[in-house]
């Protein structure tokens, strides 16, 4: 059997242990050192059960702003 060129990389190793699920505690810590952009992004993560891909495609239309704005 041929052999595959793998360019020095390794391939990843099966995960066999069990998921680690963070306290809400953690979380509201891991959150606090976070601002901006990125901040609203993981809140909502987390706070909302979005998907990543969803919220990335969320877009403040000008009506929403000018509230925000007021």
């Amino acid at each position: 059997m041929a052999s595959k060129k793998t360019f020095g990389i390794n391939p990843v190793a099966h995960h066999t242990g069990c998921m680690v699920v963070l306290t809400v505690q953690e979380v509201q810590t891991l959150l606090l050192q976070m601002a901006g952009t990125e901040a609203l992004l993981a809140a909502l993560l987390y706070g909302c059960g979005m998907r990543l891909r969803e919220a990335l495609g969320l877009r403040i239309s000008p009506l929403d702003a000018m509230a925000i704005e007021n």
